[in-house]
């Protein structure tokens, strides 16, 4: 299924749980054989065995929750610069909405002199402001369209929010994930080395074989990878949370999420009411488009000084101008055209984005149901697995059986962990996604 907000939870490579063929005894004692030189020799080198060692684990800051990390995400994310450019543009917009002015004024200014020609002294010199004026309705217009820009800014700051929050969540799941995946690790190796302690005296005592030794240590060395790559994958969740909150510490506690009461997408949504902010956007440039196309009437005011000729004094007047637009309604209606279709496009996305949060509320409530089940049969698994992997052990010290049956067993027993564990980080994973999806925050 696809995943918009929250990855799939990484799963570690598990060794086979099928134990070695009976052609394969002998390739087993020389694989132990490297096995306990290999680790002989990091023994003596003093070769580091764990990739955390550089990298400590991030100090725990009780005082932190999530509301704090969500600020501190929100002023390092790179769409947090936009915020400013998205208020002043609405503010400008607000503005423009007040005033009766539909445009820039225009100084004019003409000349008219007779010396090139008859040389009677005729002149005349007319200058005056052309204002651009809005009709009642186009003003309102304006209004309108101010608000809906305030509208979309005060939209696209709270889908800012929810999408940091949804970054956050994620972060914080993986850091969850990589602390749980590497305790249980860690349970695995100590049991392993039990395993090899067990061996080791029984084999001090002739009671079992060099090869059972070697396989012991052999599995030792497997599970010690295994605990080396959680170490790995918690170092890299550490370094991606300090990347999104450029901190150096985390919550003492794990973000652990209820799931919401609500059940179905509402049109308070952050998206949603991105996407419908939008498209009132578009219906007002619509409009102002359409304003534009037919023209807006002007007033002029300015001044004419003139004489007849040389003779003549010269006589000053005052000028009132009123320009009224008309006609064009073909090249009007190209103008809009092109306008419309992007508000065609906002409400296709509106309807798109719909359609979409229903469908992964979807597959997360049904995805819930299925692990909520699956949670049900896995503890059991791990608990029956568990038991056997007792009584197998129990049964080796005892002598009643080989170590192959034990072997078998722990891997079996490990197996069965890693998967309960696997299914009830999912099922916190997809409580948060859900909760993300319906857009409510922690």
């Amino acid at each position: 299924m696809k995943r918009n907000f929250f990855s799939e939870p990484a799963r570690l490579p598990e060794p086979p749980v099928d134990g070695p063929s009976e052609a394969g005894r002998s390739h087993s004692w020389r694989s132990g054989r490297i096995v306990v030189a290999a680790l002989t020799l990091l023994g003596a080198t003093g070769l580091p065995l764990r990739a955390a060692d550089d990298h400590p684990p991030l100090p725990r800051n009780p005082e932190l929750n999530f509301s704090i990390l969500l600020q501190q995400a929100l002023r390092l994310a790179p769409e947090y610069v936009e915020l400013a450019s998205r208020d002043e543009e609405a503010r400008l917009h607000l503005e423009a909405g007040r005033s009766w002015i539909a445009g820039r004024p225009t100084l004019a200014i003409s000349y008219l002199d007779d010396q090139p020609r008859t040389a009677m002294g005729l002149t005349e010199l007319e200058y005056g402001i052309e204002v651009p004026l809005r009709r009642p309705g186009d003003k309102r217009e304006a209004r309108v369209m101010g608000e809906n820009y305030g509208a979309q800014a005060s939209a696209w700051k709270a889908h800012l929010e929810l999408t940091i929050a949804g970054r956050l969540r994620r972060n914080l799941a993986d850091l969850e994930a990589a602390d749980r995946i590497l305790e249980l690790e860690r349970q695995a190796t100590a049991e392993a080395r039990n395993l090899v302690q067990v061996v080791d005296k029984m084999q001090a005592a002739g009671e079992v074989a060099q090869a059972d030794g070697l396989q012991a240590r052999a599995q030792l060395l497997q599970q010690q990878r295994q605990e080396l790559a959680a170490e790995t994958e918690l170092v890299d969740a550490q370094w991606m949370y300090s990347a999104l909150t450029g901190l150096a510490a985390r919550p003492a506690a794990a973000h652990v999420e209820q799931r919401t009461a609500a059940n179905g997408i509402g049109d308070l949504h952050p998206w949603l009411r991105l996407l419908r902010a939008g498209v009132a956007v578009a219906d007002s440039v619509v409009k102002h488009a359409r304003i534009e196309s037919r023209g807006s009437p002007s007033v002029m005011v300015g001044s004419r000084r003139q004489r007849g000729s040389s003779t003549e004094d010269y006589n000053d007047s005052m000028i009132l101008g009123l320009n009224l637009p008309f006609g064009g309604s073909s090249s009007a209606a190209a103008k809009v055209g092109s306008v419309a279709r992007q508000k065609a496009e906002a409400e296709m996305q509106l309807l798109a984005a719909r359609k979409e949060l229903q469908r992964q509320l979807h597959e997360a409530v049904h995805e819930l149901g299925q692990i909520e089940e699956s949670l049900v049969l896995a503890t059991e698994q791990a608990s029956l697995d568990r038991r056997q992997w007792e009584m197998a052990k129990t049964a080796f010290e005892a002598g009643e059986t080989n170590l192959f049956p034990v072997l078998t067993a722990l891997r079996q027993t490990r197996a069965s962990a890693r998967e309960l564990e696997a299914l009830k980080l999912r099922q916190q994973r997809l409580i948060s996604e859900y909760n993300q999806v319906i857009g409510v925050l922690p």
